[in-house]
C-alpha cells in the first residue's frame, strides 16, 4: 500500500535540501541541544478513529456505537532538541474564553481562543511571549527556533533582544524536516485517540466535544506518552537531520532514482549503478512536471436550459447563448422569483 502526498510536497527536490541545510549548518554552530527549539501546530479531533474488534463471523458491516462529531481543537506543541517539551498551547475555536476550559490541563499549559481556532499573528504573538520567550531566558547564548514562517515586527523585535535566530522550514517539506511532525505527532495521536475512547466509553449521552474535558484529556494523553516521550522528540531531531547535523537523513528518504547524480554535500557524483538517463528523465518529469504552463481554462458561461430538458454538445456551442459581462451583472441583481 502506497502513501499519498500532494504534487507541492511531490515536488520537494534535493537541491532544495541540500540549500537549506547548506544555510542552517551556520545558524545552529555551537547552540547547545536544550535552546535548538521546534514548533508546530496540530489539531486533537474529537473522532477516536477506527479500531479493529471481534464481531461474529461473516458481519459485512461491523459497527461500533459511539457518539463522536467533526470538531477539534487546536495545540501548539513545542520541545528541544535535549528531548524536552514546552508547555502546550491551547487554542478553541470561541469568541469567549471560560474557567473551565482552563481546568485539569497539562502542568504550565497555556489557553486562548481565536474566531478561527487555529493559531494567527495575535495568538502566535502571545505564545512566543508566553512559552519561548521564559524559556530562552534561561541562557545567555544563541538560540535557535525552528518552524514555519509566522513573523512579525514585534516578534523579531523581542527575538533580537534575547538573541533568538528563527529558521524557516523549506516549503512543502515538514514530513521530511519538522522534528514533531515526524516523531512526535503519530504516537501523541494514538494515546489521544485511546483517551477519547475511554472518555466516549462513559459519556454515553455526550454528542458534542465538550470543551470542559479538553484539557484534561490532553493531560491524559502526554501521560500515556511520558515514557518514550523524550526518545521519541529526540529520535525526531535526529530523523530531521537536526541533530546531529545530517542532510543525508533527509535525502535518503527522498526517492533514489531522483537523487542520482547528487551526493550528500550537493555536488555532481557520477553512478555507474545509475538507471537508465531517459527513465530517470521520465521519473523528474512525473513527480516534478516537465515545466510548461498550464493549460488556460476557458471562461464559463451560462447555459439558459429550461428544468427538465437534457444537455448537448451543441447548447455549448451556441453563440446565442453566451453572456456578456453588462448581462451577468444585470441577471445577478434581479431577484430569483421575478
Amino acid at each position: 500500500m502506497c502513501q499519498n502526498i500532494k504534487r507541492s510536497r511531490a515536488k520537494l527536490s534535493p537541491k532544495v535540501i541540500n540549500d537549506y541545510f547548506d544555510e542552517f549548518k551556520d545558524t545552529v554552530t555551537d547552540v547547545p541541544p536544550d535552546m535548538i527549539i521546534n514548533y508546530d501546530e496540530t489539531a486533537l479531533s474529537d473522532d477516536p478513529g477506527r479500531r479493529e474488534l471481534i464481531f461474529k463471523r461473516g458481519c459485512k458491516y461491523p459497527e461500533r456505537v459511539m457518539n463522536e462529531s467533526k470538531s477539534n481543537v487546536s495545540v501548539m506543541f513545542a520541545a528541544t532538541a535535549s528531548g524536552k517539551m514546552l508547555a502546550p498551547y491551547i487554542i478553541y475555536k470561541a469568541t469567549n474564553l471560560y474557567d473551565l476550559w482552563c481546568q485539569g490541563g497539562p502542568p504550565g499549559c497555556f489557553y486562548n481562543r481565536n474566531k478561527s481556532g487555529w493559531i494567527d499573528g495575535n495568538t502566535f504573538l502571545d505564545w512566543f511571549q508566553r512559552v519561548v520567550i521564559p524559556y530562552c531566558r534561561r541562557s545567555n547564548g544563541k538560540k535557535v527556533v525552528i518552524g514555519d514562517n509566522r513573523l512579525s515586527p514585534i516578534v523579531i523585535r523581542l527575538s533580537e533582544q534575547n538573541n533568538i535566530q528563527f529558521v524557516f522550514l523549506p516549503a512543502n517539506s515538514t514530513h521530511l524536516t519538522q522534528p514533531l511532525n515526524i516523531a512526535l505527532f503519530g504516537p501523541m495521536k494514538k494515546c489521544w485517540r485511546n483517551v477519547m475512547e475511554e472518555a466516549k466509553f462513559h459519556e454515553r449521552n455526550s454528542n458534542a466535544f465538550d470543551k470542559r474535558y479538553f484539557p484534561s484529556h490532553v493531560r491524559k494523553a502526554l501521560q500515556k506518552l511520558e515514557p518514550n516521550l523524550q526518545k521519541d522528540i529526540i529520535a525526531g531531531f535526529d530523523k530531521a537531520g537536526i541533530l546531529p547535523l545530517n542532510r543525508k537523513r533527509v535525502l535518503d528518504r527522498l526517492p533514489p532514482e531522483l537523487c542520482e547524480d547528487e551526493d550528500v554535500d550537493g555536488s555532481q557524483a557520477n553512478s555507474s549503478t545509475s538507471v537508465n538517463d531517459s527513465l530517470t528523465t521520465f521519473l523528474k518529469e512525473m513527480r516534478y512536471g516537465d515545466g510548461s504552463e498550464k493549460q488556460a481554462v476557458g471562461r464559463k458561461k451560462k447555459l439558459n436550459i429550461p428544468a427538465g430538458r437534457s444537455v448537448t454538445l451543441a447548447d455549448f456551442d451556441d453563440p446565442d447563448e453566451e453572456e456578456t459581462e453588462n448581462e451577468r451583472s444585470e441577471n445577478e441583481d434581479v431577484p430569483d422569483n421575478q
